[in-house]
């Protein structure tokens, strides 16, 4: 079953890629890489000539030959042209074989997943737990938010981690101690940022700490897991398992988050 078409459009900011076999079955597939969209299509058009006339159940094959080709180059347009490609072709299998995807990777391991609520933002502390009050009534037992103010990088290091630690804790007062709360920083904070909030906040028992600084370096993002003593969750920005490797050696998360649609796709994940 050989790919015949390698097609490229958006769906406002983000890219999808439609893979069509000789048979005419379709899969479709998208890119996360939503900063520089048109980078990861243009890699996706550089695939294109090798892609056709694959075929398009050798997934693996497929997914190692992308991975290595043209020298190894690296990089998110890289790693979000390749996820694209990749859930198409396992969209295509699914269709081929009309069976969802995750009964072919061996089947269900649940019957249901806990949900947790993301969305509250404010520029107070009352703000956040105004908006853990609304999430509390609709049912949720745990949420996920940002404490900081939308000008936290006018703000200075004292102001900043003080305004954190009090939203943290007006989001803990307004849920009470049933109810799990994750942290999630966006890589705003510098190391030692990071690590003086994170001493702060303990008593609060966050759930997790995503992404306290941006993961340039897994050494320091090492550094950081081991003083701040919180449950330590990566993994957006990641790509390729043998990263995620480093950073389970390195980092020690508690929670690895691969965003599948940078990271490898369904085979790099």
């Amino acid at each position: 079953m050989k790919i015949e078409k390698v097609e490229t459009f958006f769906v406002s900011r983000f890219l999808v890629v439609k893979v069509t076999t000789e048979d005419g079955i379709e899969g479709i597939g998208e890119s996360c890489y939503w900063s520089y969209p048109k980078a990861a299509e243009a890699t996706i058009h550089g695939f294109r000539d090798e892609l056709i006339g694959m075929d398009a159940d050798n997934i693996e094959h497929i997914w190692s030959y992308l991975w290595r080709y043209n020298s190894a180059f690296r990089g998110n347009s890289i790693g979000g042209a390749i996820s694209a490609i990749d859930m198409a072709l396992w969209d295509i299998k699914g269709k081929r074989l009309q069976e969802p995807i995750w009964n072919l990777l061996g089947g269900k391991v649940r019957n249901k997943v806990r949900a947790i609520a993301q969305g509250i933002s404010g520029n107070s502390p009352d703000e956040f737990a105004k908006g853990a009050k609304k999430v509390l009534d609709e049912g949720f037992s745990a949420l996920k938010f940002t404490p900081m103010a939308k000008e936290w990088a006018q703000m200075n290091y004292t102001k900043m981690i003080g305004f954190a630690v009090e939203s943290v804790r007006a989001v803990r007062e307004t849920v009470g101690w049933e109810f799990d709360i994750g942290v999630e920083i966006h890589r705003n904070m510098q190391p030692h940022e990071a690590i003086a909030f994170c001493e702060e906040v303990a008593p609060l028992r966050p759930y997790f700490i995503e992404d306290p600084i941006v993961p340039d370096s897994v050494i320091a993002m090492g550094e950081v897991s081991k003083k701040m003593r919180l449950p330590l969750a990566v993994g957006e920005r990641n790509m390729g398992i043998w990263e995620f490797r480093e950073y389970a050696q390195i980092a020690k998360p508690a929670f690895f988050k691969p965003d599948i649609a940078v990271a490898g796709g369904i085979t790099g994940v």
